[in-house]
């Protein structure tokens, strides 16, 4: 699909019954300025931060706008703090995608962030673990007596998605250790449902 196709696409989900949606940049068969497309770029950046998650999973990002502008507009989106907490989820959901280091050192920045909505880590803690598994450990640990518990439950969760013995192994603790009793639950949930890989 076409980043113009998508766009149109996005454009015609997003508009109101009455409102009709924006024409389709059709093909010319010449190169588009750089102005122009980087202005599609950032069209299709936003569209798809605010889209539903089936179209950013569906979507290849890459094919859309560069990494940089990824990174670049995601970046602005979490350090801005008129922007939902909603859209920064979505932002970080991105960054799982996008295969660049800088996307990892945004991701470790969020989960590590005190300041951040337990949300928004929760969301983080998941998508760095599935980005970089075998890394992701060392990090998950120092949370796991986190005095929040919807950010222990994230860890739980994520550390049952790596599946490697090392995540096994804290989850074995933590089903024994845990002070929340459904927390325990859950950990134990996880692992009876993690098999090593």
């Amino acid at each position: 699909m076409k980043s113009y196709q998508l766009l149109t696409l996005l454009a015609v989900c997003a508009c109101d019954p009455g409102d009709q949606p924006p024409a389709a940049r059709p093909p010319t068969g010449e190169a588009p300025t750089t102005e122009v497309a980087d202005t599609a770029d950032d069209a299709a950046i936003e569209a798809l931060l605010a889209s539903p998650d089936v179209a950013l999973e569906a979507a290849r990002m890459t094919d859309l706008a560069p990494p940089t502008k990824w990174l670049t507009a995601i970046e602005a989106r979490l350090s801005d703090p008129d922007v939902s907490v909603y859209i920064k989820s979505r932002c970080v959901t991105a960054l799982r995608r996008l295969e660049v280091p800088e996307a990892v050192r945004l991701l470790e920045h969020v989960v590590d962030d005190e300041n951040a909505p337990a949300l928004l880590r929760r969301t983080a803690i998941k998508a760095y673990a599935q980005k970089v598994p075998d890394d992701a450990i060392p990090r998950l640990v120092r949370l796991v007596d986190h005095p929040d518990r919807r950010l222990r439950d994230g860890v739980l969760h994520a550390l049952a998605g790596i599946r490697t013995p090392a995540a096994r192994a804290v989850l074995e603790t933590r089903a024994k250790a845990e002070e929340d009793a459904m927390l325990r639950g859950v950990a134990q949930t996880y692992l009876e449902a993690s098999q090593p890989r």
